[in-house]
């Protein structure tokens, strides 16, 4: 089974560089090599930082014949007023998010952008600590269960973005708001739920509630979706592997 995960770090502009999206990078990659995040091997993982779109979009096509690839994109952001469209902004322009769907088997794109009518100066501080990853030593067990998933899975593609129609998205020297939240609220279902896999709608409506209950004034919501993919965002390790 082969897996890849592509988390593209966009944090700067000619107007402003957003301090929170090489953290939110940083957590990522190592939610990801966590057991918790499928066991990535670190070769399973590029990072690209403020690169121009052709670059991207190059690294991405190389992997079309994978069987899961995800891509992460974490930057400026906003709505086209003409096309509303929901654009990405690279180092040397800005895309339609359709841009970043791979095409491999299962695809997943979470953007963690603004999404107003203009392209913002500055995105928000609101959020405080992100607690340290926990790691665990079952990184075997963790992979042969995502793996497992993605073989059984219908082919298919989903985009979520963290921010809804209009909206900004928050960030801090800490990293994003959806970012952080999303993280956070899977450690806490990978705790709590009996099951062996979290999938990535369920893991989108628990934070959204954590974001609601915080007073926050993003949701997390899913913008695209093409075929009936099962899109594994957690997995739980049984206790005797851990």
């Amino acid at each position: 089974m082969e897996r890849i995960a592509i988390l593209v770090g966009s944090a700067n502009t000619a107007q402003n560089r957003l301090q929170g999206v090489v953290p939110d990078v940083f957590n990522m990659q190592n939610y990801l090599m966590s057991p918790i995040g499928g066991s990535f091997d670190p070769n399973e993982i590029l990072i690209l930082e403020d690169e121009t779109f052709e670059m991207v979009r190059t690294v991405i096509d190389n992997y079309s014949n994978f069987d899961y690839v995800m891509v992460y994109f974490s930057g400026h952001g906003y709505t086209s007023d003409s096309r509303n469209a929901r654009m990405v902004h690279f180092a040397d322009k800005s895309v339609s998010d359709l841009f970043l769907i791979p095409n491999a088997k299962v695809n997943v794109v979470v953007v963690d952008t603004c999404r107003t009518f203009f392209e913002p100066l500055h995105r928000y501080t609101t959020i405080n600590g992100i607690r340290d990853i926990e790691l665990y030593s079952a990184h075997e067990v963790a992979r042969e269960q995502f793996d497992s998933i993605i073989e059984e899975s219908q082919p298919g593609t989903v985009i979520i973005h963290g921010t809804q129609f209009g909206n900004v998205a928050f960030d801090s020297q800490l990293g994003g708001h959806f970012t952080y939240t999303f993280l956070e609220t899977l450690y806490d279902l990978y705790a709590t739920d009996e099951a062996n896999f979290v999938l990535i709608d369920d893991a989108l409506m628990h934070t959204n509630t954590r974001l609601k209950a915080g007073g926050s004034l993003q949701q997390g919501t899913v913008v695209f979706r093409e075929g009936a993919a099962l899109i594994p965002v957690a997995v739980n390790i049984p206790i005797h592997a851990q």
